[in-house]
């Protein structure tokens, strides 16, 4: 083991579109597709979409009751529409092909009857809004406009005790190169009982400091607190 490591503790056409969408493993679960339509006999409904695909899709429908039992396999669902993020991906009619009852959900597996999704809409907008909130959570981790001085002021003070400490140490850890293993081994303790107590020392005076600032911080505070210490000290102990 090194001084070093002994600190550490311390879609041009549709089915492009479609290839795309299994590459990134874009799950139909986490891009929020609503499908909506009319059937004969229930009216109106609102599913959320749990499996999709260019001739069909399965469709979740709560909270039925007594209604669970109107859909048929062969029925007709009319002016269907799939919709994600108030954008329409798909318009027209389909046939039930499959009705499954679940824990008091139902689902409809579905075959569209008139064309399919419009894929190269859906991958567009999907990673569009996945930039988006990706995007997003870098602003919020990393508004140092909303970070108070005196914590930037611990996270320099910290980075730079931490990287001297560590370079020193490597020069150190070199400068035995040539020594035999077990005179290099030896010494190297020799190192670490020196300096490992002041290390250890210096992060507790720290950590104490630290809980002065963090006192009363909100949600959206300590996101941006930690996003910016992850930022300058996480690689000085991963």
């Amino acid at each position: 083991m090194t001084l070093n490591q002994a600190m550490r503790p311390a879609l041009a056409s549709t089915s492009r579109a479609a290839q795309r969408l299994r590459a990134r493993r874009l799950k139909v679960s986490q891009i929020n597709l609503v499908a909506t339509g009319r059937h004969t006999a229930l009216g109106t409904f609102r599913g959320n979409v749990e499996d999709l695909s260019l001739y069909g899709m399965a469709i979740r429908l709560d909270n039925l009751g007594a209604n669970a039992g109107m859909i048929l396999v062969g029925d007709r669902l009319d002016d269907l529409a799939v919709d994600f993020t108030s954008t329409a991906v798909f318009r027209g009619s389909a046939v039930v092909r499959r009705v499954v009852e679940d824990n008091g959900a139902t689902q409809l597996g579905i075959e569209f009857e008139n064309g399919g999704v419009d894929f190269v809409e859906l991958y567009r907008r999907s990673t569009r809004e996945s930039f988006e909130d990706r995007w997003k959570q870098l602003q919020v981790g990393h508004d140092e406009t909303a970070i108070s001085k005196d914590f930037k002021e611990w996270v320099i003070d910290i980075r730079t005790y931490l990287e001297r400490t560590r370079d020193f140490l490597v020069a150190e850890e070199r400068s035995l190169e040539s020594a035999d293993e077990l005179t290099r081994a030896e010494t190297l303790q020799e190192y670490l009982a020196v300096v490992a107590p002041q290390v250890i020392n210096r992060m507790n005076r720290a950590s104490t400091y630290l809980l002065t600032l963090c006192t009363s911080l909100s949600e959206d505070d300590q996101t941006r607190w930690r996003a910016l210490a992850r930022t300058h000290l996480y690689h000085l102990f991963a």
